[in-house]
């Protein structure tokens, strides 16, 4: 990300197109699946659940480590300007100060953003599997969900709760597969 030759707004620029990468880099994904994909071998339609479950513990207990060291950091700083609300609440009065305050504030953004769009996303993700599962989801069950949620991203890190969440979800996904694979049961359309 230092480019020193280039002026500032060409640095900003760069610096937004950061955002689109995600997308852009699955692009070519998405089609190289269509010449690589085959069909399972295994027999058993669950064969990967194992190898997901130790996937996702692994990558939960490394985000409560990392979302701790994180407020560890923050507690112990002895510098005066490090507190919880500057390194994690946009400032819209330190903004123009100098370059680091104007990445912090962009970054900071970024973060709420992507976050809530993660949090949303999961919060989704378990009404549809409880909708499949139950047939509907009540605004109160939704409602616990969320809070769930919402307290696994505060308090484990939202990391953490991306991954407890989809831990939660391929379990289900077991109990959807084998309710429709069962004699007589329907196939979902």
């Amino acid at each position: 990300m230092l480019l020193l030759e280039h002026n500032m707004a060409t640095l900003q620029n760069i610096i937004a197109f950061w955002q689109l990468t995600p997308i852009l880099v699955n692009v070519p994904l998405w089609f190289a699946s269509l010449f690589v994909s085959s069909a399972p071998t295994s027999k058993t339609k669950t064969a990967d659940l194992c190898h997901l479950k130790v996937l996702y513990g692994v990558l939960f207990l490394a985000s409560i480590v990392i979302h701790w060291y994180t407020i560890f950091g923050m507690s112990v700083s002895r510098d005066p300007t490090v507190t919880y609300a500057s390194v994690w609440v946009p400032n819209i009065k330190k903004w123009k100060n100098e370059l680091s305050s104007d990445l912090l504030y962009i970054f900071q953004w970024d973060w709420i953003v992507s976050g809530l769009a993660c949090i949303i996303s999961a919060l989704i993700a378990v009404c549809d599997v409880w909708r499949l599962i139950y047939g509907s989801v009540s605004g109160g069950e939704a409602v616990a969900a969320g809070t769930v949620v919402l307290c696994l991203t505060l308090f484990a890190g939202p990391g953490a709760a991306i991954t407890a969440v989809w831990y939660w979800i391929e379990g289900r996904m077991t109990l959807i597969q084998e309710r429709l694979s069962a004699p007589g049961a329907k196939k979902l359309t």
